[in-house]
């Protein structure tokens, strides 16, 4: 069925992919396709058939209408395309595929493109599936330019891919311990608050997908119960306090990433608004997807007050690490009581307030931190 070429590359990628990340496989499976056929709706008779195929595929609904969600899904196979990329080029540096270098370079680079083709569409079958089956409903829903724009980005990515292969393959001297990806990060410029955000992408891509993907869910949801009243800034923060949630690890992760690899930064002369400034533009630039999605269903003072409602609550969060002294069970109480008052004080309309409240909790905890006391500056 496929050349030995495609067979070989088969056996020794693909298998092994689908072996590591089986378990990522099977939460995006739980999360999506199990939604879509086995999710019922309580008390059913007062839903037309007609709407209970919609609420059932409201996810696919949402990304082939809507721009802003489909970005947002693309951004996931973008970054899991990317984590198919760091896995192969891995496989590369092992002495048992280094076989490869002397034999599949032997053969036209159109017959390697074609093998690689091959090989990262199978390993991006889970894409392809949501792509094919969420282009399936809009050629039903005549959403035509939509499907052709899901079409194209599919095999793009597969293209893409087979090209990157192909230069990896043919270039030995880009391989070894250090993959292409930490070549890139390496040689270029980055701000100091950067730097939680490429450890994510370099050695945390699969917590990162896992985080937004639960946002991306949380936001289709929010934007049909923003239909029954648009621009509702309650219903708005009560959304992106579920966002907030789900970022709860990401925030957990930041203050271990900087108390264990960066715990020279209390010796940096940096000032407390320096460290606040930074830590601002790290959340604004994790919270960036989110972004675009208020700016398509909010007014320009309802997004200011929720962005500022989101990054000063993961601020207070993150700094409530330094107090609780990175206690994780204790962390999680606190998130669990703060997270009901929240939305007690959305729901009165108190939003003011509480970033008010965020503000004092984050001079409190800076106030009597008992991590700082270790030359800790974050």
């Amino acid at each position: 069925m496929f050349s030995p070429i495609t067979t070989t590359l088969i056996k020794i990628f693909v298998k092994g992919f689908y072996k590591v990340h089986s378990g990522l496989l099977l939460f995006l499976f739980n999360a999506f396709i199990i939604n879509f056929f086995f999710t019922e709706i309580l008390n059913q008779t007062h839903i037309s058939p007609e709407n209970r195929f919609e609420f059932n595929l409201k996810l696919v609904l949402t990304f082939v209408s809507s721009p802003i969600m489909m970005g947002l899904v693309f951004m996931g196979w973008i970054l899991f395309t990317i984590k198919s990329w760091s896995y192969v080029s891995a496989q590369f540096a092992l002495p048992s595929n280094r076989f490869l270098f002397y034999s599949i370079t032997a053969s036209a680079k159109s017959r390697q493109f074609m093998s690689w083709f091959t090989v990262q569409f199978i390993i991006s079958l889970p894409i392809v599936c949501y792509g094919v089956f969420s282009l399936a409903i809009g050629i039903y829903l005549g959403y035509y330019f939509s499907s052709l724009v899901i079409l194209v980005f599919v095999v793009g990515l597969c293209l893409v891919s087979a090209t990157y292969y192909v230069l990896l393959l043919n270039t030995p001297e880009n391989t070894g311990n250090i993959t292409v990806f930490l070549e890139f990060i390496t040689s270029i410029k980055k701000p100091f608050f950067a730097l939680f955000i490429f450890q994510l992408l370099y050695q945390e891509k699969t917590m990162l997908l896992i985080t937004k993907a639960i946002a991306l869910g949380i936001l289709c949801s929010g934007a049909i119960l923003l239909r029954s009243d648009p621009d509702s800034i309650i219903i708005g923060g009560l959304i992106m306090l579920g966002v907030l949630t789900s970022h709860a690890v990401l925030i957990y992760h930041s203050f271990l990433f900087e108390l264990t690899k960066l715990p020279f930064l209390g010796n940096m002369p940096y000032s407390k608004t320096k460290v606040l400034i930074d830590q601002m533009a790290l959340w604004l630039v994790l919270f960036l997807p989110e972004c675009f999605w208020l700016i398509f269903n909010f007014q320009l003072t309802s997004i200011l007050a929720l962005l500022v409602l989101c990054v000063s609550s993961a601020l207070f969060f993150k700094y409530l690490l330094h107090y609780l002294q990175g206690a994780m069970r204790r962390y999680i109480y606190w998130i669990f009581f703060l997270m009901i008052f929240y939305v007690l004080m959305v729901q009165s309309g108190w939003m003011g307030i509480l970033i008010l409240i965020n503000v004092m909790g984050i001079w409190l905890c800076l106030r009597y931190s008992r991590i700082k006391e270790n030359g800790l500056l974050y």
